[in-house]
């Protein structure tokens, strides 16, 4: 009978035991919700990291963006204006609000959307498979190996994690959703002419004239600004590149330019950028290390996959506008926050301060 009765007592410990290590583990992973849109929780985690993404795409909107040879070229006083704008970009207000209370705004829609594709695809039955999301996973692993994610966002990796899962769930509703609209021809040459600079393709042909040892630099200079006011003239290109140029490549000095080309030794910093703003009638000299270039613009057209892109852009452009007027106009999706002070106590994104 006693030991009867320690066996019980044992048995009754375990559980209790269980009991609380099941309460602790709930506790721990328990989220603390702080807003409501549409009958969606959100956590506190989730909305630290949808303000984070709100910081983001602000700093890329309104950051000064400076290539490294326009700095190279700018003025003291202009350097001083620079680096005034960056010490106190946080603090300056833009359209007379400050970077915090727009980044609130931001982060209210963000909610507000992220609550219409948590209801979307439960609705439509949406989902990642588990293989997909292993792959999600090893990708995120691989990317933030070296980062502190509690440090940069300011929550545990593996919230990170099951938020950025959504989002490409919410990506991959999002692409085949868009397939619904239709996209027109006006419509991709207006997208175009908007971001020339990521689907343009220039056709360009280079005269390239090396440095040797002992020639006169001011004699091969002088060379290279003759060759470039004979193609101003009028002269042919092609015969201009078999008379003076010194390294044809494999394709008798032509050369096919896009977004991702590595051109800065043969074309100068910007050449993509310079092109475009100069009504696609370039010719210009270059110095390199190795000697001059001597490059004429022939053609500025659309990358071989440009209009496929656009019409993805596009169409994703006008799901984009169809979810802001369904949450904007559907009084459903206003945000209740469960929580007043949140953004009080969030203030700004680590990532404000790289």
């Amino acid at each position: 009978m006693k030991i009867k009765r320690s066996k019980l007592v044992i048995g009754i410990a375990a559980v209790v035991i269980i009991a609380v290590i099941a309460v602790m583990t709930f506790t721990r992973d328990r989220e603390v919700i702080v807003a409501r849109s549409n009958g969606i929780n959100v956590s506190e985690d989730y909305v630290k990291i949808l303000m984070m993404e709100s910081a983001i795409a602000f700093k890329e909107a309104h950051y000064p963006n400076v290539s490294d040879e326009d700095y190279k070229n700018m003025t003291d006083e202009e350097k001083a204006v620079y680096w005034g704008i960056i010490d106190n970009f946080w603090e300056t207000p833009v359209n007379g609000k400050m970077p915090l209370d727009i980044l609130k705004e931001e982060t209210l829609i963000r909610i507000k959307v992220h609550a219409y594709f948590k209801i979307a695809c439960r609705e439509k039955n949406f989902s990642m498979s588990e293989l997909q999301i292993q792959g999600i996973n090893a990708d995120l692993e691989a990317r933030f190996k070296e980062v502190d994610i509690l440090k940069l966002v300011g929550v545990e990796k593996k919230k990170y994690f099951e938020f950025m899962q959504d989002n490409e769930t919410f990506g991959k509703y999002s692409e085949i959703e868009a397939t619904k609209f239709a996209v027109d021809e006006t419509e991709i040459k207006e997208y175009f002419e908007g971001n020339r600079k990521e689907y343009s393709k220039i056709i360009v042909k280079t005269i390239f004239l090396k440095d040797k040892e002992g020639e006169d630099e001011k004699e091969k200079e002088a060379l290279a600004y003759l060759i470039k006011d004979k193609m101003i003239n009028g002269e042919n290109v092609d015969e201009l590149i078999e008379e003076y140029s010194e390294e044809k490549g494999n394709n008798n000095g032509e050369f096919i330019v896009i977004k991702s080309s590595t051109i800065g030794e043969i074309f100068g910093e910007n050449y993509l950028t310079r092109v475009i703003e100069s009504d696609e009638n370039s010719i210009e000299v270059v110095k390199t290390a190795k000697g001059y270039c001597i490059n004429k613009t022939m053609s500025v057209g659309m990358t071989d996959m440009a209009e496929v892109n656009i019409a993805q852009e596009v169409r994703k452009i006008k799901l984009a506008n169809e979810i802001k007027s369904i949450v904007d106009n559907n009084v459903a999706y206003e945000v209740e926050m469960l929580k007043q002070d949140i953004f009080d106590n969030l203030g700004l994104p680590a990532i404000c301060f790289d």
